[in-house]
């Protein structure tokens, strides 16, 4: 996922902190339960988030937020192992997630941004091994819910 940066300082600008942060940085999730932000010109990891139970899915959002679907985990139960915690989680600065909805009943597969005209802030958008898509408000919380009847692996905004 490309998240811009702010843009970088003008040639004759001394340099400042603000000069010295990342102008382009990448978001990677892992089964690990990591979710990396990476400069993308040096490679190197800017901030890392770790959580209890794998990842499967981030989109940073504008403003800052990093928004990160999970697969669940798995435990024993009486007729198998089975995932439980199906959470998309909103992180902002601190190290625990900022909003936690459980929506989704089956792991999270693919987040997206859905940009709409100014001023109306951005949407985002989840898909489920539970078949649905959902959508969410500026503030995390589900405006609407399509059931698809079978796993949704992927989900993008698209011009048509």
């Amino acid at each position: 996922v490309f998240w811009p940066g702010p843009p970088p300082p003008p040639p004759s600008a001394a340099p400042t902190a603000a000069a010295e942060a990342p102008v382009a940085t990448l978001a990677s999730a892992s089964w690990d339960g990591s979710v990396k932000i990476w400069d993308a010109e040096t490679g190197r990891c800017v901030r890392e988030i770790k959580m209890d139970n794998g990842m499967a899915c981030v989109q940073p959002m504008p403003g800052g937020d990093i928004v990160t679907g999970t697969a669940g985990v798995a435990v024993q139960g009486p007729d198998g192992h089975s995932l439980i915690g199906h959470e998309l989680r909103v992180w902002r600065d601190g190290p625990e997630p900022a909003v936690v909805a459980t929506t989704h009943t089956s792991s999270l597969r693919s987040l997206a941004l859905l940009q709409r005209e100014p001023p109306m802030p951005p949407l985002l958008v989840s898909a489920s091994n539970d078949g649905t898509v959902r959508v969410w408000g500026p503030d995390y919380e589900p405006l609407a819910a399509v059931e698809l009847g079978d796993m949704v692996i992927g989900v993008e905004p698209c011009g048509v």
